[in-house]
C-alpha cells in the first residue's frame, strides 16, 4: 500500500503529562516511522520547564521517531485555534492529523487515515470521539457534528482556507466554521466510527481540576467571526510564534 507523509499535531495547555502516552502509542503503531512527524504545539503552559522536559523524555525514548515542539504566547493571542494553524504551517506531511495532548488514538490509526485518504483526495476525516473516565468507564459523545480533535485532512486542502480562523476567540465552535469553508472547495467531512479517539478526563494523571481551570477564562467566552467573511491575513499560522525548540 502506498504510504502518506502525516503530519500529527498535538496541541498542548496545562496537560503534558498525556504526552508520553501518545508517544508510546504512536510508537506501537505500525505505520512506517519515516513517514509521519509528531509536532507538539504549547499554548505556554505554566510550567514549561515541566513541558520541554516530558517531550525531551519522549523524543528520546523513541529515537527512530521525529519529534518537534513549539510555542505561543498564550497570553498575549488568548487563541487556542492558532496552536493547529502554528502545527501546519511548520508540517511537513501530506496529511494533518489534529490532536490534542489529553486525547489519545486507538488502534491502527495512522494506518486507518493513510487509507482513507488514498481512496477520497477531498475529505476532512473524523474519528469516533470517547470520553474516558478514572472509573474504567467509557461514555461516547453523541449528538456532535465535525470534531477536531483525531481529525485529518490533506494539507493542500487545509492550506486552501487558510486553515482555522485565527480570529475566533475561545474553545469550541470552530469545525463548523471551517466545514462550511472546506465544502466550498469540494471538500466534506465525514465520521468513521472505525476511527477511534479517547477524550480522557484530567484525573486519569492526577491533574486537579480546580488548578487546571484556575485561568480558563482566558479561553473562555467563544466568539465566531461571521459567516462569510474571509478568515485569516496571508500570515496565517505564523502570528505571535515563538522559534522552534531544540529537543
Amino acid at each position: 500500500m502506498t504510504e502518506l507523509t502525516i503530519s500529527v499535531i498535538v496541541t498542548n495547555w496545562k496537560r503534558q503529562k498525556f504526552i508520553p502516552s501518545i508517544a508510546q502509542q504512536l510508537a506501537e503503531q505500525h505505520y512506517p516511522k519515516d513517514q509521519y512527524e509528531v509536532i507538539i504545539v504549547d499554548d505556554n503552559s505554566p510550567d514549561l520547564q515541566e513541558v520541554y522536559k516530558i517531550v525531551r523524555e519522549s523524543a528520546h525514548s523513541h529515537p527512530d521517531m521525529h519529534f518537534r515542539l513549539f510555542e505561543t504566547h498564550k497570553n498575549v493571542t488568548l487563541n487556542p485555534v492558532l496552536r493547529y494553524n502554528i502545527g501546519a504551517r511548520n508540517s511537513k506531511g501530506d496529511v494533518l492529523l489534529f490532536n490534542e495532548s489529553d486525547v489519545l488514538m486507538q488502534g491502527e490509526y495512522l494506518q486507518q487515515v493513510n487509507s482513507r485518504h488514498l481512496a477520497n483526495n477531498k475529505l476532512w476525516l473524523g474519528p469516533e470521539l470517547i470520553n474516558a473516565y478514572s472509573d474504567g468507564s467509557r461514555v461516547i459523545q453523541t449528538g456532535r457534528g465535525a470534531c477536531d480533535l483525531g481529525s485529518s485532512i490533506r494539507k493542500e486542502h487545509f492550506f486552501a482556507v487558510r486553515g482555522f480562523d485565527e480570529r475566533t476567540r475561545g474553545w469550541g465552535g470552530i469545525e463548523s466554521d471551517l466545514q462550511r469553508r472546506l465544502r466550498n472547495i469540494g471538500v466534506n467531512y465525514e465520521k468513521d466510527p472505525s476511527l477511534q479517539m479517547l477524550h480522557r478526563q484530567l484525573e486519569l494523571v492526577n491533574i486537579d481540576k480546580k488548578s487546571f481551570f484556575s485561568d480558563v477564562a482566558d479561553y473562555m467566552g467563544l466568539t465566531l467571526p461571521d459567516l462569510g467573511t474571509t478568515p485569516n491575513p496571508e500570515t496565517w499560522g505564523t502570528l505571535d510564534t515563538l522559534k522552534e525548540i531544540l529537543l
